[in-house]
């Protein structure tokens, strides 16, 4: 009886494809790579401590992730106006990442809104958890990221011309 009264149903591109207990590798990597660039002059928002940025340059868009809380994590998704800019609350709030202090099995990642931006997500999520983890046992591999580096490479290379890609 009380099962079905909290049970929740998941549609398939609701769930991620990685190892839940693996998420605080996520919110390690968004606030200490280079990708990720430290946004709070640019874009706005009350009570949000942290705001990060990843540009995308294959769907030319950006990830916002932004830290309302310590351990919470919002994905937003930007798309590039027809002006050429990005608007700076005009995002699409794509996926949620709650990181438990003391139980592993209890963080949770939630992706919010279908679109394109699922395929992409998983595989950045999968991709930071795995270099994290390699980086942290010392056993860096090249095989099947290097398109993700390169991606990396670029949002980091883009810092310098983050004001000028947002409306003002």
């Amino acid at each position: 009886m009380f099962g079905r009264l909290f049970a929740r149903d998941y549609q398939s591109w609701q769930l991620p494809e990685f190892n839940i207990m693996d998420a605080h590798h996520l919110v390690q990597a968004v606030q200490e790579r280079p990708a990720f660039i430290r946004a709070d002059d640019v874009l706005g928002g009350a009570g949000t401590e942290g705001r990060y940025v990843f540009f995308e340059s294959s769907r030319d868009a950006l990830f916002v992730f932004r830290f309302p809380l310590t351990n919470f994590m919002n994905v937003y998704v930007h798309e590039r106006g027809s002006d050429g800019l990005f608007g700076r609350d005009d995002g699409i709030k794509a996926a949620s990442v709650s990181v438990s202090g003391y139980k592993p099995e209890e963080h949770d990642v939630t992706y919010v809104e279908c679109g394109w931006w699922i395929d992409h997500l998983n595989g950045l999520f999968r991709y930071l958890i795995d270099v994290s983890s390699q980086e942290h046992s010392g056993q860096l591999s090249d095989d099947h990221y290097a398109y993700l580096r390169r991606l990396e490479q670029a949002s980091a290379a883009k810092e310098n011309d983050l004001a000028d890609m947002f409306r003002r």
